[in-house]
């Protein structure tokens, strides 16, 4: 039996220790997050509705959401990567990914894609796919990768590591859950705990780390 690549338990603590560190900069970052995604998708609903363009400015509000998604999504990644990397920490970070949120949208897309197909082809496969293709958004975000590229490079990354990846996902799950059972107000601290946890794992196999992104050949994405 080989030894596991990293610990469920050590990446928990560090998402804990650093959680601990920024915890009013989240809870602000996820009060930002949500007025930036749902105010002006509501003034154009609002304005739509006071000039009798309902339909039209009902259009606009859902572009509006799923630009500011995209865009809050992004930069939320780069917050908790930041933690990681030891680096700026602050509302400010989830703004700063507006250049690369279309990509990191398109990649989400066809990551939620994949797994939905996987989910209907009697389950199993979806599960799978949704491991080998777990660190794609991170890799489009933090290595400026395409998104096709992104996928294959994250089926690199996974190899080989599936059952423990697993096993990992479970333990986050756990994670965020007690943050809800704690009368909800847990996951405020459950999700950043997690979320570092997650990106903590990224940068741990990232092969990134010492050199820049490349592509990745299309065969490893069979």
């Amino acid at each position: 039996m080989t030894d596991r690549l990293f610990s469920d338990g050590a990446l928990v603590r560090m998402g804990w220790v650093k959680a601990k560190e920024h915890i009013g900069t989240y809870i602000a970052a996820l009060f930002v997050s949500g007025l930036a995604v749902f105010v002006p998708a509501s003034i154009l609903m609002v304005i739509g509705g006071g000039i009798g363009q309902i339909e039209f400015f009902l259009f606009l509000a859902f572009i509006s959401y799923l630009v500011m998604g995209a865009v809050m999504g992004a930069g939320s990644m780069r917050l908790f990567l930041n933690a990681i990397d030891g680096k700026e920490v602050s509302v400010g970070i989830l703004f700063s990914e507006w250049k690369r949120a279309f990509p990191y949208a398109l990649v989400c897309i066809l990551y939620a894609f994949v797994v939905m197909v996987g989910l209907c082809l009697f389950i199993i496969p979806g599960v799978i796919w949704s491991l080998k293709y777990l660190f794609a958004p991170m890799l489009v975000l933090d290595g400026g990768m395409k998104p096709m590229d992104a996928m294959r490079a994250s089926a690199l990354m996974t190899d080989g590591l599936k059952w423990d990846l697993l096993g990992f996902q479970q333990v986050i799950g756990t994670v965020v859950i007690i943050g809800y059972l704690v009368f909800f107000v847990g996951v405020v601290v459950s999700i950043p705990v997690a979320m570092i946890a997650v990106m903590g794992l990224y940068r741990h196999l990232s092969p990134m780390k010492n050199s820049p992104p490349q592509s990745v050949s299309p065969a490893s994405m069979v």
